[in-house]
């Protein structure tokens, strides 16, 4: 019995040494538009206020199976949301939309802005969004992982509060390119 504890703790030592060589983790972000599903990301940039994150599906996942662009930017902070889009639709045409959001993590408030604009029209909304938090979808970080260690106050508690934003936005920004 002895043994087979010490098997098992050594086998579990091995196994959480190997995740953390492997050099990944997961992030809770805000995402507009996007369903629970399997995504995978890199750190870009972190600094004191933000961190900069592409995101995208897993590697061999079919395009019509992935709900977010194949290289989304995501730029998240304790109070700060932004993601801006750039698409084609076919009758449309190219257009950007860039969704940017003010948190108030303690009230779990986010102060959204959201514009739309091709080369014939700009539109813009605002809309405060209430519950933020609720909207967050996991997203595995797996390049640049080394980039938080040592921003954890910045990156960590950013993370979620500008993911909950994301979600947000995501909603105002789904609300207004649907309308």
């Amino acid at each position: 019995m002895v043994r087979s504890l010490a098997l098992l703790a050594a086998l579990a030592a091995a196994a959480a040494a190997a995740a953390a060589a492997d050099g990944t983790t997961t992030v809770s972000l805000l995402l507009p538009q996007s369903d629970a599903q399997k995504l995978v990301g890199s750190v870009v940039r972190v600094d004191a206020t933000v961190t900069t994150f592409v995101i995208g599906c897993p590697p061999g996942t079919p395009a019509e199976s992935c709900g977010v662009p194949s290289s989304q930017t995501v730029v998240q902070g304790p109070s700060t949301w932004d993601m801006p889009v750039s698409l084609s639709a076919p009758d449309t045409g190219a257009y950007t939309q860039d969704s940017n959001c003010k948190l108030d993590p303690s009230r779990d408030v986010a102060s959204c802005h959201i514009s739309v604009s091709n080369s014939q029209m700009v539109s813009e909304a605002a809309t405060v969004v209430t519950g933020y938090s609720s909207m967050l979808i996991p997203v595995t970080i797996t390049a640049g992982v080394n980039k938080l260690s040592g921003k954890a106050n910045a990156a960590g508690p950013m993370v979620t509060q500008n993911a909950a934003l994301a979600a947000v936005a995501a909603a105002a920004g789904g609300a207004m390119l649907w309308a």
